[in-house]
């Protein structure tokens, strides 16, 4: 993914950078930061170009016109960058 790839803002609220931070705390006492930086990386890239293929909809607010999504993004290093919309995403394996 290249920088003209992003399409998207992607502003993250304090709790949810407090919450990365946690996690890239606890990655790093397990010996697995350099994973999780990357893994966050590229959500966030992913998020900024094409949010709406990061995972499924879980809920949709139509009313407040914005949607919910869950999915999944992990680090393998052998195993290229993979998406499949409507499910679950992954990184790897």
């Amino acid at each position: 993914m290249s920088s003209g790839d992003l399409f998207f803002t992607v502003t993250y609220s304090g709790r949810v950078l407090d919450s990365l931070e946690t996690i890239g705390h606890r990655a790093a006492a397990a010996g697995r930061g350099e994973e999780a930086r990357i893994a966050l990386q590229r959500m966030d890239g992913w998020l900024r170009a094409n949010p709406e293929t990061l995972g499924g909809t879980v809920i949709d607010y139509e009313e407040l016109e914005q949607t919910e999504y869950v999915g999944v993004v992990s680090f393998s290093s052998d195993t290229p960058f993979t998406s499949q919309r409507g499910r679950s995403s992954s990184i790897g394996p």
